[in-house]
């Protein structure tokens, strides 16, 4: 098993899963990217293509954090620390070999007419979720979207 350690690179990100958006932890965040405010259908959007991330906020707090590989949705790659040894460019079978047997998993499909992704896997942690969505082309690592999950079972879900 991993300890908490394992996470540091983005304890950061994952501290401030859940949060309103107007607090100073994701602030603090905002500012350190320099990030953008951008609204669509309701849902607002932090933002900045050249770093690499947004942030998702709905009824103001903090749903989701994305990082994405270079070119996936126009944005350049995140060049901060990740966890592990999960990083972009990394397969499927490799983010399988770092963190074991998906919680959940989807196929590779054809969103729209412009948008498609090679499927996804899903891992459940105690306070977050990881969600990574692979490419189409070679399956490597494209998005990694973290995502606050609430944890019922009552057993401990790092990573092993």
């Amino acid at each position: 098993m991993k300890n908490g350690e394992y996470w540091n690179a983005i304890r950061s990100l994952i501290d401030i899963l859940g949060k309103k958006f107007d607090s100073n932890a994701v602030k603090n965040i905002i500012s350190q990217f320099h990030l953008r405010r951008d609204e669509l259908s309701g849902i607002v959007y932090f933002e900045n293509e050249e770093k690499g991330i947004s942030l998702e906020c709905e009824d103001n707090t903090l749903r989701a954090v994305f990082l994405f590989a270079e070119g996936k949705d126009g944005f350049s790659q995140y060049k901060g620390s990740l966890f592990g040894n999960i990083d972009f460019g990394i397969t499927k079978k490799e983010v399988w070999s770092e963190l074991g047997c998906p919680a959940e998993s989807g196929m590779s499909e054809k969103v729209t007419s412009t948008l498609e992704h090679g499927g996804w896997d899903k891992y459940n942690f105690d306070i977050f979720s990881v969600h990574f969505t692979y490419s189409i082309t070679d399956c490597s690592v494209e998005l990694i979207t973290l995502e606050q999950y609430i944890n019922t079972s009552g057993q401990s879900l790092t990573p092993h």
